[in-house]
């Protein structure tokens, strides 16, 4: 995350209104990523050195590895959990 972080703050001086970021926990290993093992140790790690990290995260699923090239089907899915975090993140700024 480093060094996101420092091209964060590179390009915050070229902007009028600073710009928001949120950390993304993607390909995480279980359904439960938030509360226990590994990915929450993620979570925790990044937010004790001030990362915002989102509540939603992605997990690991074949069905989105195997699907390049192809369309997929998001109804349902933790991209529209997604959706609707960033959209409710937006309307709260």
């Amino acid at each position: 995350m480093a060094p996101i972080d420092g091209e964060m703050a590179d390009l915050q001086s070229l902007r009028a209104k600073p710009a928001r970021a949120a950390v993304l926990l993607n390909r995480t290993n279980r359904p439960d990523a938030t509360r226990t093992g590994p990915d929450a140790d993620a979570r925790e790690a990044l937010t004790e050195r001030g990362f915002d990290v989102l509540t939603t995260h992605i997990p690991r699923l074949d069905l989105y590895a195997q699907s390049f090239g192809s369309p997929v089907e998001v109804k349902g899915s933790a991209y529209m959990d997604l959706v609707d975090e960033l959209t409710k993140r937006q309307d709260h700024a």
